[in-house]
């Protein structure tokens, strides 16, 4: 167990993907988001906020007043249609995952947990969350995390303020009345800017992208298999051992992009994600303490690792590591050259998204194919099934 995970790990998970004990999680849309924060933040332990470390309560409760003031004012909708409970459909306000945790994790373990499954889940988006522990009957323990599902910039940008409702009034009397009054007559609409006394329109400071965030863009059905895949991936990270790592650099999803563009790039960072899981599997295998720390044929340019360690490779370990700087620069340069020879994008949005969709699982395909021939080469061990799975 390293030294930056207190508490020992009873949910093991092996070669397979099989999770030694029960791993539970339950994506839900959130309704009510105020009630749920001030629930929470009666009922269950506060870990953490995404945005700032030293975040409490007044600081999450002024974000979500902004949230919901942002939502109200620029995504004015009006549901009709009903449920089957005949209540009318209500605006989803971000999702709620509640996920059941290992009882042997302390504070720190927690806020580990917590990191390592966003880093995870978020596929490179800068997704704004808040996240409380929670104890539910005799035995089980878990993790909720409210999860924005706009980009939270962090940054000031102005809209202008709209009338959230129609507005009457009485001709004669001069004061606000029902629109059924004899004598009413609409003053604003629904939607309409909100001007002071001297005409000019009111507006407001929001900190929160245009656009949803593609990573919560997806039918619950699918968001619960994510959910369940990232705790198995999060317990598989927590469980090994922490040296230095190959890491692609990671393409931006920013509220300022095309919905397309951030798609393909969600789809990008993912894609690195499984490459540099695998490339780390036999990696860790390779690389050998330097006892004499000269910094000469290190695993990367920086040399100390997270226990403050240098690191040689082996024959096969450089192998993997000039593998790696191959595909680090088709993700740098956004394109790579087939088999055929032939130029191949990854980002041509014009071309279409389905088709940088396809693009993307070629180079995957390739990177499999080639990793395997390097398992043959140098007989070694066999690959897990979860590492190989798209």
């Amino acid at each position: 167990m390293n030294k930056h995970l207190n508490g020992v790990l009873s949910v093991r998970i092996n070669d397979d993907n099989r999770a030694e004990a029960i791993v539970y999680g339950r994506p839900t849309p959130v309704r009510k988001l105020k009630r749920l924060m001030n629930a929470n933040f009666k009922k269950h332990r506060f870990i953490k906020a995404s945005w700032s470390r030293d975040a409490g309560q007044s600081d999450v409760m002024k974000m979500v007043d902004s949230y919901l003031e942002y939502v109200t004012q620029n995504k004015l909708r009006k549901y009709t249609k009903l449920r089957p409970s005949n209540k009318t459909y209500e605006a989803i306000q971000g999702w709620n995952l509640n996920i059941m945790v290992d009882h042997h994790l302390d504070k720190r373990g927690l806020i580990r947990f917590v990191d390592t499954f966003m880093s995870l889940f978020s596929g490179g988006e800068k997704l704004a969350y808040v996240a409380f522990e929670a104890h539910e009957g005799e035995f089980g323990r878990y993790i909720q995390i409210w999860i924005c599902d706009y980009e939270y910039t962090g940054k000031a940008r102005l809209i202008k303020k709209r009338y959230e409702r129609n507005a009457y009034r009485n001709k004669i009397t001069k004061q606000f009345c029902n629109k059924d009054d004899k004598n009413a007559e609409q003053i604003y609409k629904r939607g309409d800017f909100v001007k002071d006394k001297d005409g000019n329109t009111i507006e407001s400071e929001v900190y929160f992208a245009t656009r949803k965030c593609a990573t919560l863009a997806h039918e619950p059905e699918y968001l619960y298999g994510k959910v369940r895949q990232c705790i198995l991936n999060t317990y598989a990270a927590l469980q090994t051992k922490h040296k230095p790592k190959l890491t692609f650099k990671r393409f931006q999803i920013w509220w300022g992009n095309e919905a397309k563009l951030n798609k393909i790039y969600t789809e990008i960072n993912r894609t690195q994600n499984l490459m540099e899981r695998l490339l780390m599997y036999y990696l860790e295998d390779e690389m050998h303490e330097d006892i004499f720390d000269d910094d000469v044929g290190t695993v990367l340019y920086y040399s100390q690792g997270y226990d403050e360690k240098s690191f040689k490779l082996s024959k096969i370990g450089r192998h993997i590591k000039s593998m790696f700087y191959r595909y680090y620069g088709a993700f740098k340069n956004h394109h790579f050259t087939d088999t055929n020879g032939e130029r191949v994008s990854l980002i041509a949005s014009y071309k279409g998204r389905d088709t940088m969709y396809e693009n993307i699982e070629k180079l995957w395909h390739r990177f499999k194919t080639e990793m395997m021939r390097l398992v043959s080469l140098y007989n070694l061990k066999e690959v897990p099934f979860i590492l190989t799975q798209a």
